[in-house]
């Protein structure tokens, strides 16, 4: 995504700051993206949204105490060998994802 959407992010988002503000920023601006940037953005949504459908069982038992965002993140990542082969095959795709 960071490739598909580089001129995107100066263009639109150049004070935010990195990570989830920077997705934020994308997602209010939309209308105003590139096409490339659209379609990476609507990739990487598809990608959380199976994460979140094969992981939310692994995530309630592993990592409920971990903070929702960056911090839910990297529970997830250190105990993924705990983790159902659903959950695992998801969190793989996400990080060959285009990242």
């Amino acid at each position: 995504m960071r490739a598909a959407c580089a001129a995107d992010f100066q263009k639109l988002c150049a004070n935010s700051e990195p990570g989830p503000g920077r997705r934020q920023c994308l997602l209010e601006n939309q209308d105003k993206l590139s096409d490339g940037c659209k379609t990476a953005l609507t990739a990487m949504q598809a990608r959380a949204t199976g994460i979140h459908e094969a992981c939310a069982a692994d995530a309630q038992k592993y990592c409920a105490d971990a903070v929702q965002g960056q911090g839910r993140m990297q529970c997830m990542m250190a105990n993924t060998d705990k983790f159902s082969e659903a959950c695992k095959t998801a969190l793989a795709g996400m990080a060959g994802g285009g990242r």
